[in-house]
C-alpha cells in the first residue's frame, strides 16, 4: 500500500515537471496562438490552382504554400519541372532546382509514460515530427503582367467554349481542333516549349502543344496530364527517326487514353488520327519515357 502511494506521488511529481518543462519552453498562450495561426494546408486541387493563378498573374515575387503532400512540387520526370501543378508553374518560368524550396515544419510532442509497479518513476519522452511542409516559390517571370493576363484570358475563353460541349470526348475534340488551327510547329520562336508561345505566338514545339492542351483541358474540367517519351512516324513506308516528344493522357471513364495534339495538327485542319487512342494502337509509334514505368504513375493513370 505504502509502495503504491510512493509510486503515485512520483508519477504526479514527474507529470508536474513535464508540464513545467513544456510550459517553460512553449507557454500555454503561445501554444494556443500557434494553433490558431496554423496555416491553411493545400493539396493538389482546384483551390490550389486558383490560388496559384492569382499569385502568378499578379507577379507576386514570393509565393508561400503549406501542404501535407511532400511530392506536390517534386520533379515529375527529367523533362518536367514539377508534378501535380506542372502546367501552372511552367507557364511562368519557375525552375525547380533554383526557385522552389520545400522545408519541413517540425513540431514536438511530449509523452509521459507512467511508472510500473516495480519502476523507479515516470518516463518523459519528447518526440519531434514533421507537421507539414512549407513550399516557397520565387517565380522568374518572362513577360509583363499585362501579357500574362492576356494569355490567361485567352485560355479561359477557349476553356469556356469547350465547356459548352457535352462529354469528355466532345470537349477534348474541340480543344484539339482549336490548337490545330491556332498553332504551327516551330522550334525557333522564343520559349517554344511553353503554352504561352503556343497561344500568344501561334508557334511552338511539341511541349508547347501538349502544355496548352493540358492547360485548356483542366480549365474545361477534364483530367489531363502532359507526358513525354519517344515518337516516330512512317514516311513513304519508312520510319522516321525516334525523337523525344511530348503528348497528353486524358481520363475517359475509369481509364485513360492518349492524345497527340502535335501529330493531329495538319495545317489549317485538325485530324483525329492520334486522338483518344488506346495504348496498343498508340504504342505503334509512341513510347513513354521509362520514368512512367512505375506502380504509382500506372495506378493513377491506368491506360486503356
Amino acid at each position: 500500500m505504502i509502495r503504491n502511494w510512493k509510486n503515485t506521488i512520483r508519477f504526479v511529481l514527474c507529470l508536474v515537471m513535464a508540464i513545467a518543462i513544456t510550459g517553460s519552453a512553449v507557454p500555454a498562450e503561445a501554444t494556443e496562438a500557434a494553433q490558431a495561426q496554423t496555416p491553411k494546408l493545400y493539396s493538389a486541387n482546384a483551390e490550389l490552382g486558383a490560388y496559384l493563378d492569382r499569385a502568378l498573374l499578379n507577379h507576386q515575387a514570393e509565393i508561400v504554400i503549406y501542404t501535407n503532400d511532400r511530392s506536390l512540387f517534386q520533379p515529375a520526370s527529367p523533362t518536367m519541372e514539377t508534378n501535380l501543378e506542372y502546367c501552372s508553374l511552367m507557364l511562368y518560368g519557375i525552375k525547380h532546382d533554383k526557385n522552389i524550396r520545400t522545408e519541413p515544419v517540425i513540431e514536438s510532442q511530449t509523452e509521459v509514460i507512467p511508472p510500473s509497479t516495480e519502476g523507479e518513476g515516470a518516463t518523459i519522452i519528447r518526440r519531434d515530427y514533421i507537421a507539414y511542409y512549407k513550399v516557397t516559390l520565387r517565380p522568374t517571370y518572362r513577360y509583363s503582367v499585362a501579357k500574362d493576363r492576356a494569355f490567361y484570358n485567352k485560355v479561359q475563353s477557349a476553356a469556356k467554349k469547350a465547356r459548352k460541349k457535352k462529354g469528355v470526348k466532345n470537349r477534348a475534340k474541340y480543344i484539339n481542333s482549336f490548337i490545330a488551327k491556332k498553332v504551327k510547329y516551330n522550334i525557333r520562336t522564343p520559349y517554344h516549349n511553353t503554352a504561352y508561345a503556343a497561344m500568344m505566338k501561334g508557334k511552338a514545339s511539341c511541349q508547347g502543344y501538349a502544355d496548352l492542351f493540358t492547360l485548356i483541358s483542366r480549365q474545361a474540367g477534364l483530367n489531363v496530364d502532359t507526358v513525354c517519351g519517344f515518337a516516330w512516324l512512317k514516311n513513304k513506308g519508312k520510319k522516321t527517326k525516334r525523337n523525344y516528344h511530348a503528348w497528353n493522357v486524358i481520363k475517359s471513364g475509369k481509364k485513360w487514353v492518349q492524345i497527340d495534339p502535335t501529330f493531329n495538327d495538319a495545317g489549317k485542319k485538325s485530324r483525329t488520327k492520334f486522338f483518344m487512342i488506346k495504348k496498343k494502337k498508340f504504342n505503334k509509334n509512341h513510347s513513354l519515357d521509362t520514368f512512367y514505368n512505375n506502380a504509382k504513375w500506372k495506378n493513377a493513370h491506368p491506360l486503356k
